[in-house]
């Protein structure tokens, strides 16, 4: 029964090759779906389970299997780089699951992917993300001239994609920033800037916010080969049944978009130094009293000491053109803390706003003691009440 039952199943050889078969050839979803719903699912699964007892691990008289670092290094660039080929698809409904299987062998991984895998993806969906932020920004002055129900679409494939990266690179970031901390590079710099432009147009973006609560109601608890993704009334209408039962968390901090952006700001800030630190801190308490781009801009040269126009004659035109993308960065940097620090306190924002003196809670309580009904109104109390009298005539 054994011999006839192994004769079915894979070598592990066998389904390595075909995975790098489908990233050579760009194989896409529609064309070979059982790579994508079995293959890759069942190698990560079993190389996060064989990994203790492989030739990294054991000595080679106790290995029980071949599976090694060069297995989960192949198997992990060949999940990034066919992520990378269905960004926009819309035919993709591997990318809802790929971050819960390929989240298992981040952590035995032993290549540097950053630069070749993780900054290109990262690239494209910033792309991505600008193109659907115009179009939202142009359905807003010309209606139409733009399909709301398109704006939608392209906002949930969005969304999507976001969700099947931002895990994996949340992982990777929590494995390597310490390292990233002592030796930074140009690949995980860029790859912050991505991420902080992402989260600036997601805080700005309603439809973003929109897709991604309809986005978390279909699958954190259903994540199946058969799942659809759902817009416009279907998705709302799902969002508010599962807040019904209890299930949606309708809060912003808890967006993965947020949490990926908290996990690498320590990366971002790391490229300055305390001046420059305390002049983010200065400028993010201006953004958040709305004060004029310009005039933050201002106060940053003045800091800096960065002149209006320099000479190009100049031997320290360098240092100035230095300062400058230090300048430029640090707007960067100030207007993605500013922009999460709105997420984290709402109501550090709302300065003309009323205070709230009595919570919700207990104005609830108040207006249920102004609706009660008193006890000695009641019929059957009002008869209690009397009876002892009563009882005191009779006797």
């Amino acid at each position: 029964m054994l011999h006839s039952l192994s004769t079915n199943v894979p070598h592990l050889q066998k389904l390595l090759d075909d995975i790098d078969h489908a990233v050579q050839e760009n194989i896409k979803y529609a064309n070979s779906p059982n790579i994508f719903d079995i293959d890759l699912p069942l190698i990560c699964s079993y190389l996060h389970y064989w990994w203790d007892y492989g030739t990294d691990c054991v000595d080679a008289d106790r290995q029980l299997t071949n599976v090694n670092s060069q297995s989960m290094n192949r198997v992990f660039v060949a999940v990034l780089k066919l992520l990378g080929e269905h960004i926009g698809e819309h035919n993709g409904r591997w990318l809802c699951r790929v971050a819960s299987f390929g989240q298992k062998i981040i952590a035995h991984v032993t290549c540097d992917p950053m630069k070749d895998y993780f900054l290109p993806v990262t690239q494209k969906l910033r792309a991505k993300a600008e193109y659907v932020f115009r179009e939202e920004e142009r359905l807003k002055t010309h209606p139409d001239d733009v399909d709301e129900g398109l704006v939608a679409e392209v906002h949930a494939l969005q969304v999507r994609d976001t969700y099947a990266f931002f895990p994996l690179l949340m992982k990777y970031t929590d494995l390597h920033r310490a390292q990233w901390l002592k030796c930074p590079s140009s690949e995980t710099d860029e790859v912050y800037a991505n991420v902080a432009i992402i989260f600036s147009m997601w805080s700005h973006s309603q439809h973003f916010k929109r897709e991604e609560l309809n986005f978390m109601a279909q699958f954190e608890d259903e994540s199946g080969p058969g799942a659809q993704i759902k817009t416009g009334k279907a998705a709302i209408a799902e969002r508010k049944k599962k807040r019904r039962e209890g299930k949606v968390r309708n809060k912003e901090s808890g967006s993965v978009v947020v949490q990926c952006f908290k996990r690498l700001l320590p990366v971002g800030l790391n490229v300055f130094g305390g001046r420059e630190l305390d002049i983010v801190q200065h400028c993010k308490e201006k953004f958040l009293q709305k004060e004029n781009d310009e005039k933050i801009r201002d106060f940053i040269r003045a800091a800096l000491g960065i002149p209006e126009r320099t000479d190009p004659t100049d031997k320290n035109v360098w240092q100035r053109k230095l300062y400058n993308k230090i300048g430029k960065s640090q707007m960067r940097d100030i207007d993605a803390l500013s922009q999460e620090s709105v997420v984290e306190h709402p109501q550090a924002s709302l300065t003309n706003a009323w205070k709230k003196v009595v919570s919700t809670q207990r104005k609830r309580a108040v207006v249920a003691c102004f609706r009660m009904v008193a006890l000695y109104t009641l019929p059957a109390f009002s008869s209690y009440y009397f009876l002892p009298f009563f009882s005191l005539e009779l006797t």
